[in-house]
């Protein structure tokens, strides 16, 4: 069974209740109960058009984001549109960047993009303790 309450479900449950209400007397003890429940029911239905975004749960196709984003097909939307985020504040950070913090930003990826040139991929488990004398854990 789904769990999920569509706008069907709730726009019955809310013209039973209306229904209801006016069908009962007002001096009846569940009076109060069908004017909660179409409360109840009213306030779902607030929530969950609030909640809904206004895009796909995830990518209908890939998506390619120059410079260097690459989403495939599936990922969640909410991922890209982090990423998105992310991008744009380390854009702005670097926008705001003095010369010369720019220049020691620059040195340093730099020396990252140097260091990971240098670095062999370890094909086997016997290849790394052999590169790191036999302080691999298993």
């Amino acid at each position: 069974m789904n769990n999920k309450l569509t706008d069907e479900t709730l726009s019955a449950w809310k013209m039973e209740a209306k229904i209801s209400l006016g069908e009962t007397a007002k001096g009846a003890w569940d009076y109060s109960h069908h004017e909660a429940i179409l409360a109840l029911v009213t306030e779902l239905q607030e929530r969950r058009k609030a909640e809904v975004p206004g895009y796909p749960e995830t990518l209908p196709c890939p998506v390619f984001l120059e410079p260097g984003l690459k989403f495939d097909k599936g990922v969640r939307t909410q991922l890209v549109l982090y990423a998105l985020r992310c991008r744009a504040d380390y854009y702005a950070e670097l926008g705001g960047m003095t010369a010369e913090q720019r220049a020691k930003h620059d040195v340093g990826i730099d020396e990252f993009k140097a260091m990971l040139q240098g670095s062999q991929p370890v094909s086997d488990r016997d290849e790394l303790r052999e590169q790191t004398g036999g302080d691999c854990e298993s």
